[in-house]
């Protein structure tokens, strides 16, 4: 009778939580009110864009060709068939002509080691050095076959190149999402999920809601810290215009924090705001700081 009355709460348990789960999804609402009206698509960006970071005089850098370890065998199948390549676009939101025209940007790799064809984008960052005017690029690769990293560019707008100057590999960049560039050689970079080779293990841990995600600071006098714990998979990463605050988004825990960066750039939890829908990545209006968040 004992094993009964526990096989049977250990039931009730699962099923339980796979309801809560189902239901945060959210394919009960229902929305009838959009703004601000039509959207338009662009044309021109190949499968899987990811990706986007604009610069306040309207230069956006978006990612395409977006694929990762988590994603099924169909969709690796969809990617091979249809051609896809991982690669950066560079389009101008303020274009006089009002046409929006993304242009792919050349990857030039000569003595760094790195491979263009195993090139797999996904949260981008841009740097601008005012002292030497250079646009510094920092992006999440998911390579083929191989672990997690964040690549660094320079971005060439006039000749439309990105020169790869450095990759960034460590034990502590697990199953990488967004980046966030906070210098000229240092970044804050979001682990989605702890596991990262086991696409099994992967799902389990998304979906069981364990709160193993994190967020990683780089910076060259320190190395690679874990400057935040305990997170549902931490997906978007934001900073402020004034700099003083860094915007974490929790995809499966349906919220965004809001921590104050300290003076040796740690992050001090300072408000959790529920959205009560699972926010992915977020776009920033340069003039303003509004948020403008892509959810599940």
């Amino acid at each position: 009778m004992s094993w009964k009355i526990a096989g049977c709460s250990i039931l009730l348990f699962v099923l339980q939580h796979i309801v809560r789960v189902i239901y945060s999804f959210g394919y009960h609402l229902h929305y009838y009110q959009h703004y601000p009206g039509p959207c338009q698509q662009v044309e021109g960006i190949d499968l899987g864009s990811a990706s986007l970071y604009t610069l306040p005089d309207g230069l956006t850098l978006i990612t395409s060709g977006f694929s990762m370890n988590l994603l099924s065998p169909s969709y690796q199948a969809f990617y091979e068939e249809k051609g896809a390549r991982g690669g950066v676009y560079m389009m101008d939101l303020k274009n006089a002509s009002g046409e929006l025209a993304p242009v792919p940007l050349s990857v030039v790799a000569e003595h760094s080691g790195f491979n263009p064809q195993s090139f797999r984008p996904h949260g981008i960052s841009v740097w601008h050095d005012h002292d030497s005017g250079r646009y510094i690029v920092f992006v999440v690769n998911h390579p083929v076959r191989e672990v997690d990293r964040v690549e660094k560019f320079v971005l060439d707008r006039g000749n439309g190149t990105l020169l790869h100057v450095k990759t960034y590999t460590s034990p502590k960049l697990r199953s990488l999402y967004d980046v966030q560039a906070v210098g000229e050689d240092s970044f804050y970079v979001s682990n989605v999920l702890y596991e990262q080779r086991s696409r099994f293990f992967m799902l389990l841990e998304l979906f069981s809601l364990m709160p193993w995600s994190s967020v990683v600071l780089y910076q060259p006098e320190t190395g690679y810290s874990q400057v935040v714990s305990g997170l549902t998979s931490a997906t978007g990463l934001l900073v402020s215009p004034c700099g003083l605050f860094v915007y974490v988004l929790s995809c499966m825990g349906a919220e965004i924090r809001v921590y104050r960066r300290q003076e040796d750039n740690s992050l001090l939890l300072q408000q959790s705001y529920p959205l009560f829908t699972h926010p992915d990545m977020a776009a920033m209006d340069p003039s303003t700081g509004d948020l403008f968040v892509g959810a599940h």
